[in-house]
């Protein structure tokens, strides 16, 4: 496979991860949840903690990404790099596999 494909795959890989936090809502059960709200898919690389104090009969609730500048947010290095990792390789696997089969 060229280089040149397999680093253009890897460009929209962090792209697509880095969009997830933005549409995949974290869903809250209890209050205790509301100090480490957790973003992005598949493993959460976003904590953000809340001032949200909803009455308890809004549990369980959905919530979107928060403004950082409000809510204290954290960036976790680890579960991004398994999210790009895991999503480069799964589309390293779909080109190879389509490119194989139009030879």
């Amino acid at each position: 496979m060229n280089v040149w494909i397999a680093l253009a795959l890897l460009f929209v890989s962090v792209v697509a991860v880095l969009a997830t936090p933005f549409f995949v809502p974290a869903t809250i059960t209890d209050a205790s949840q509301l100090g480490h709200l957790r973003f992005g898919a598949p493993w959460p690389f976003v904590e953000q903690a809340s001032s949200l104090t909803p009455p308890d009969s809004a549990y369980p609730m959905k919530t979107t990404l928060l403004s950082p500048l409000e809510n204290p947010t954290r960036f976790l290095l680890f579960p991004f790099a398994l999210d790009v990792s895991g999503v480069w390789v799964g589309l390293l696997a779909l080109v190879w596999a389509w490119r194989r089969r139009t030879r």
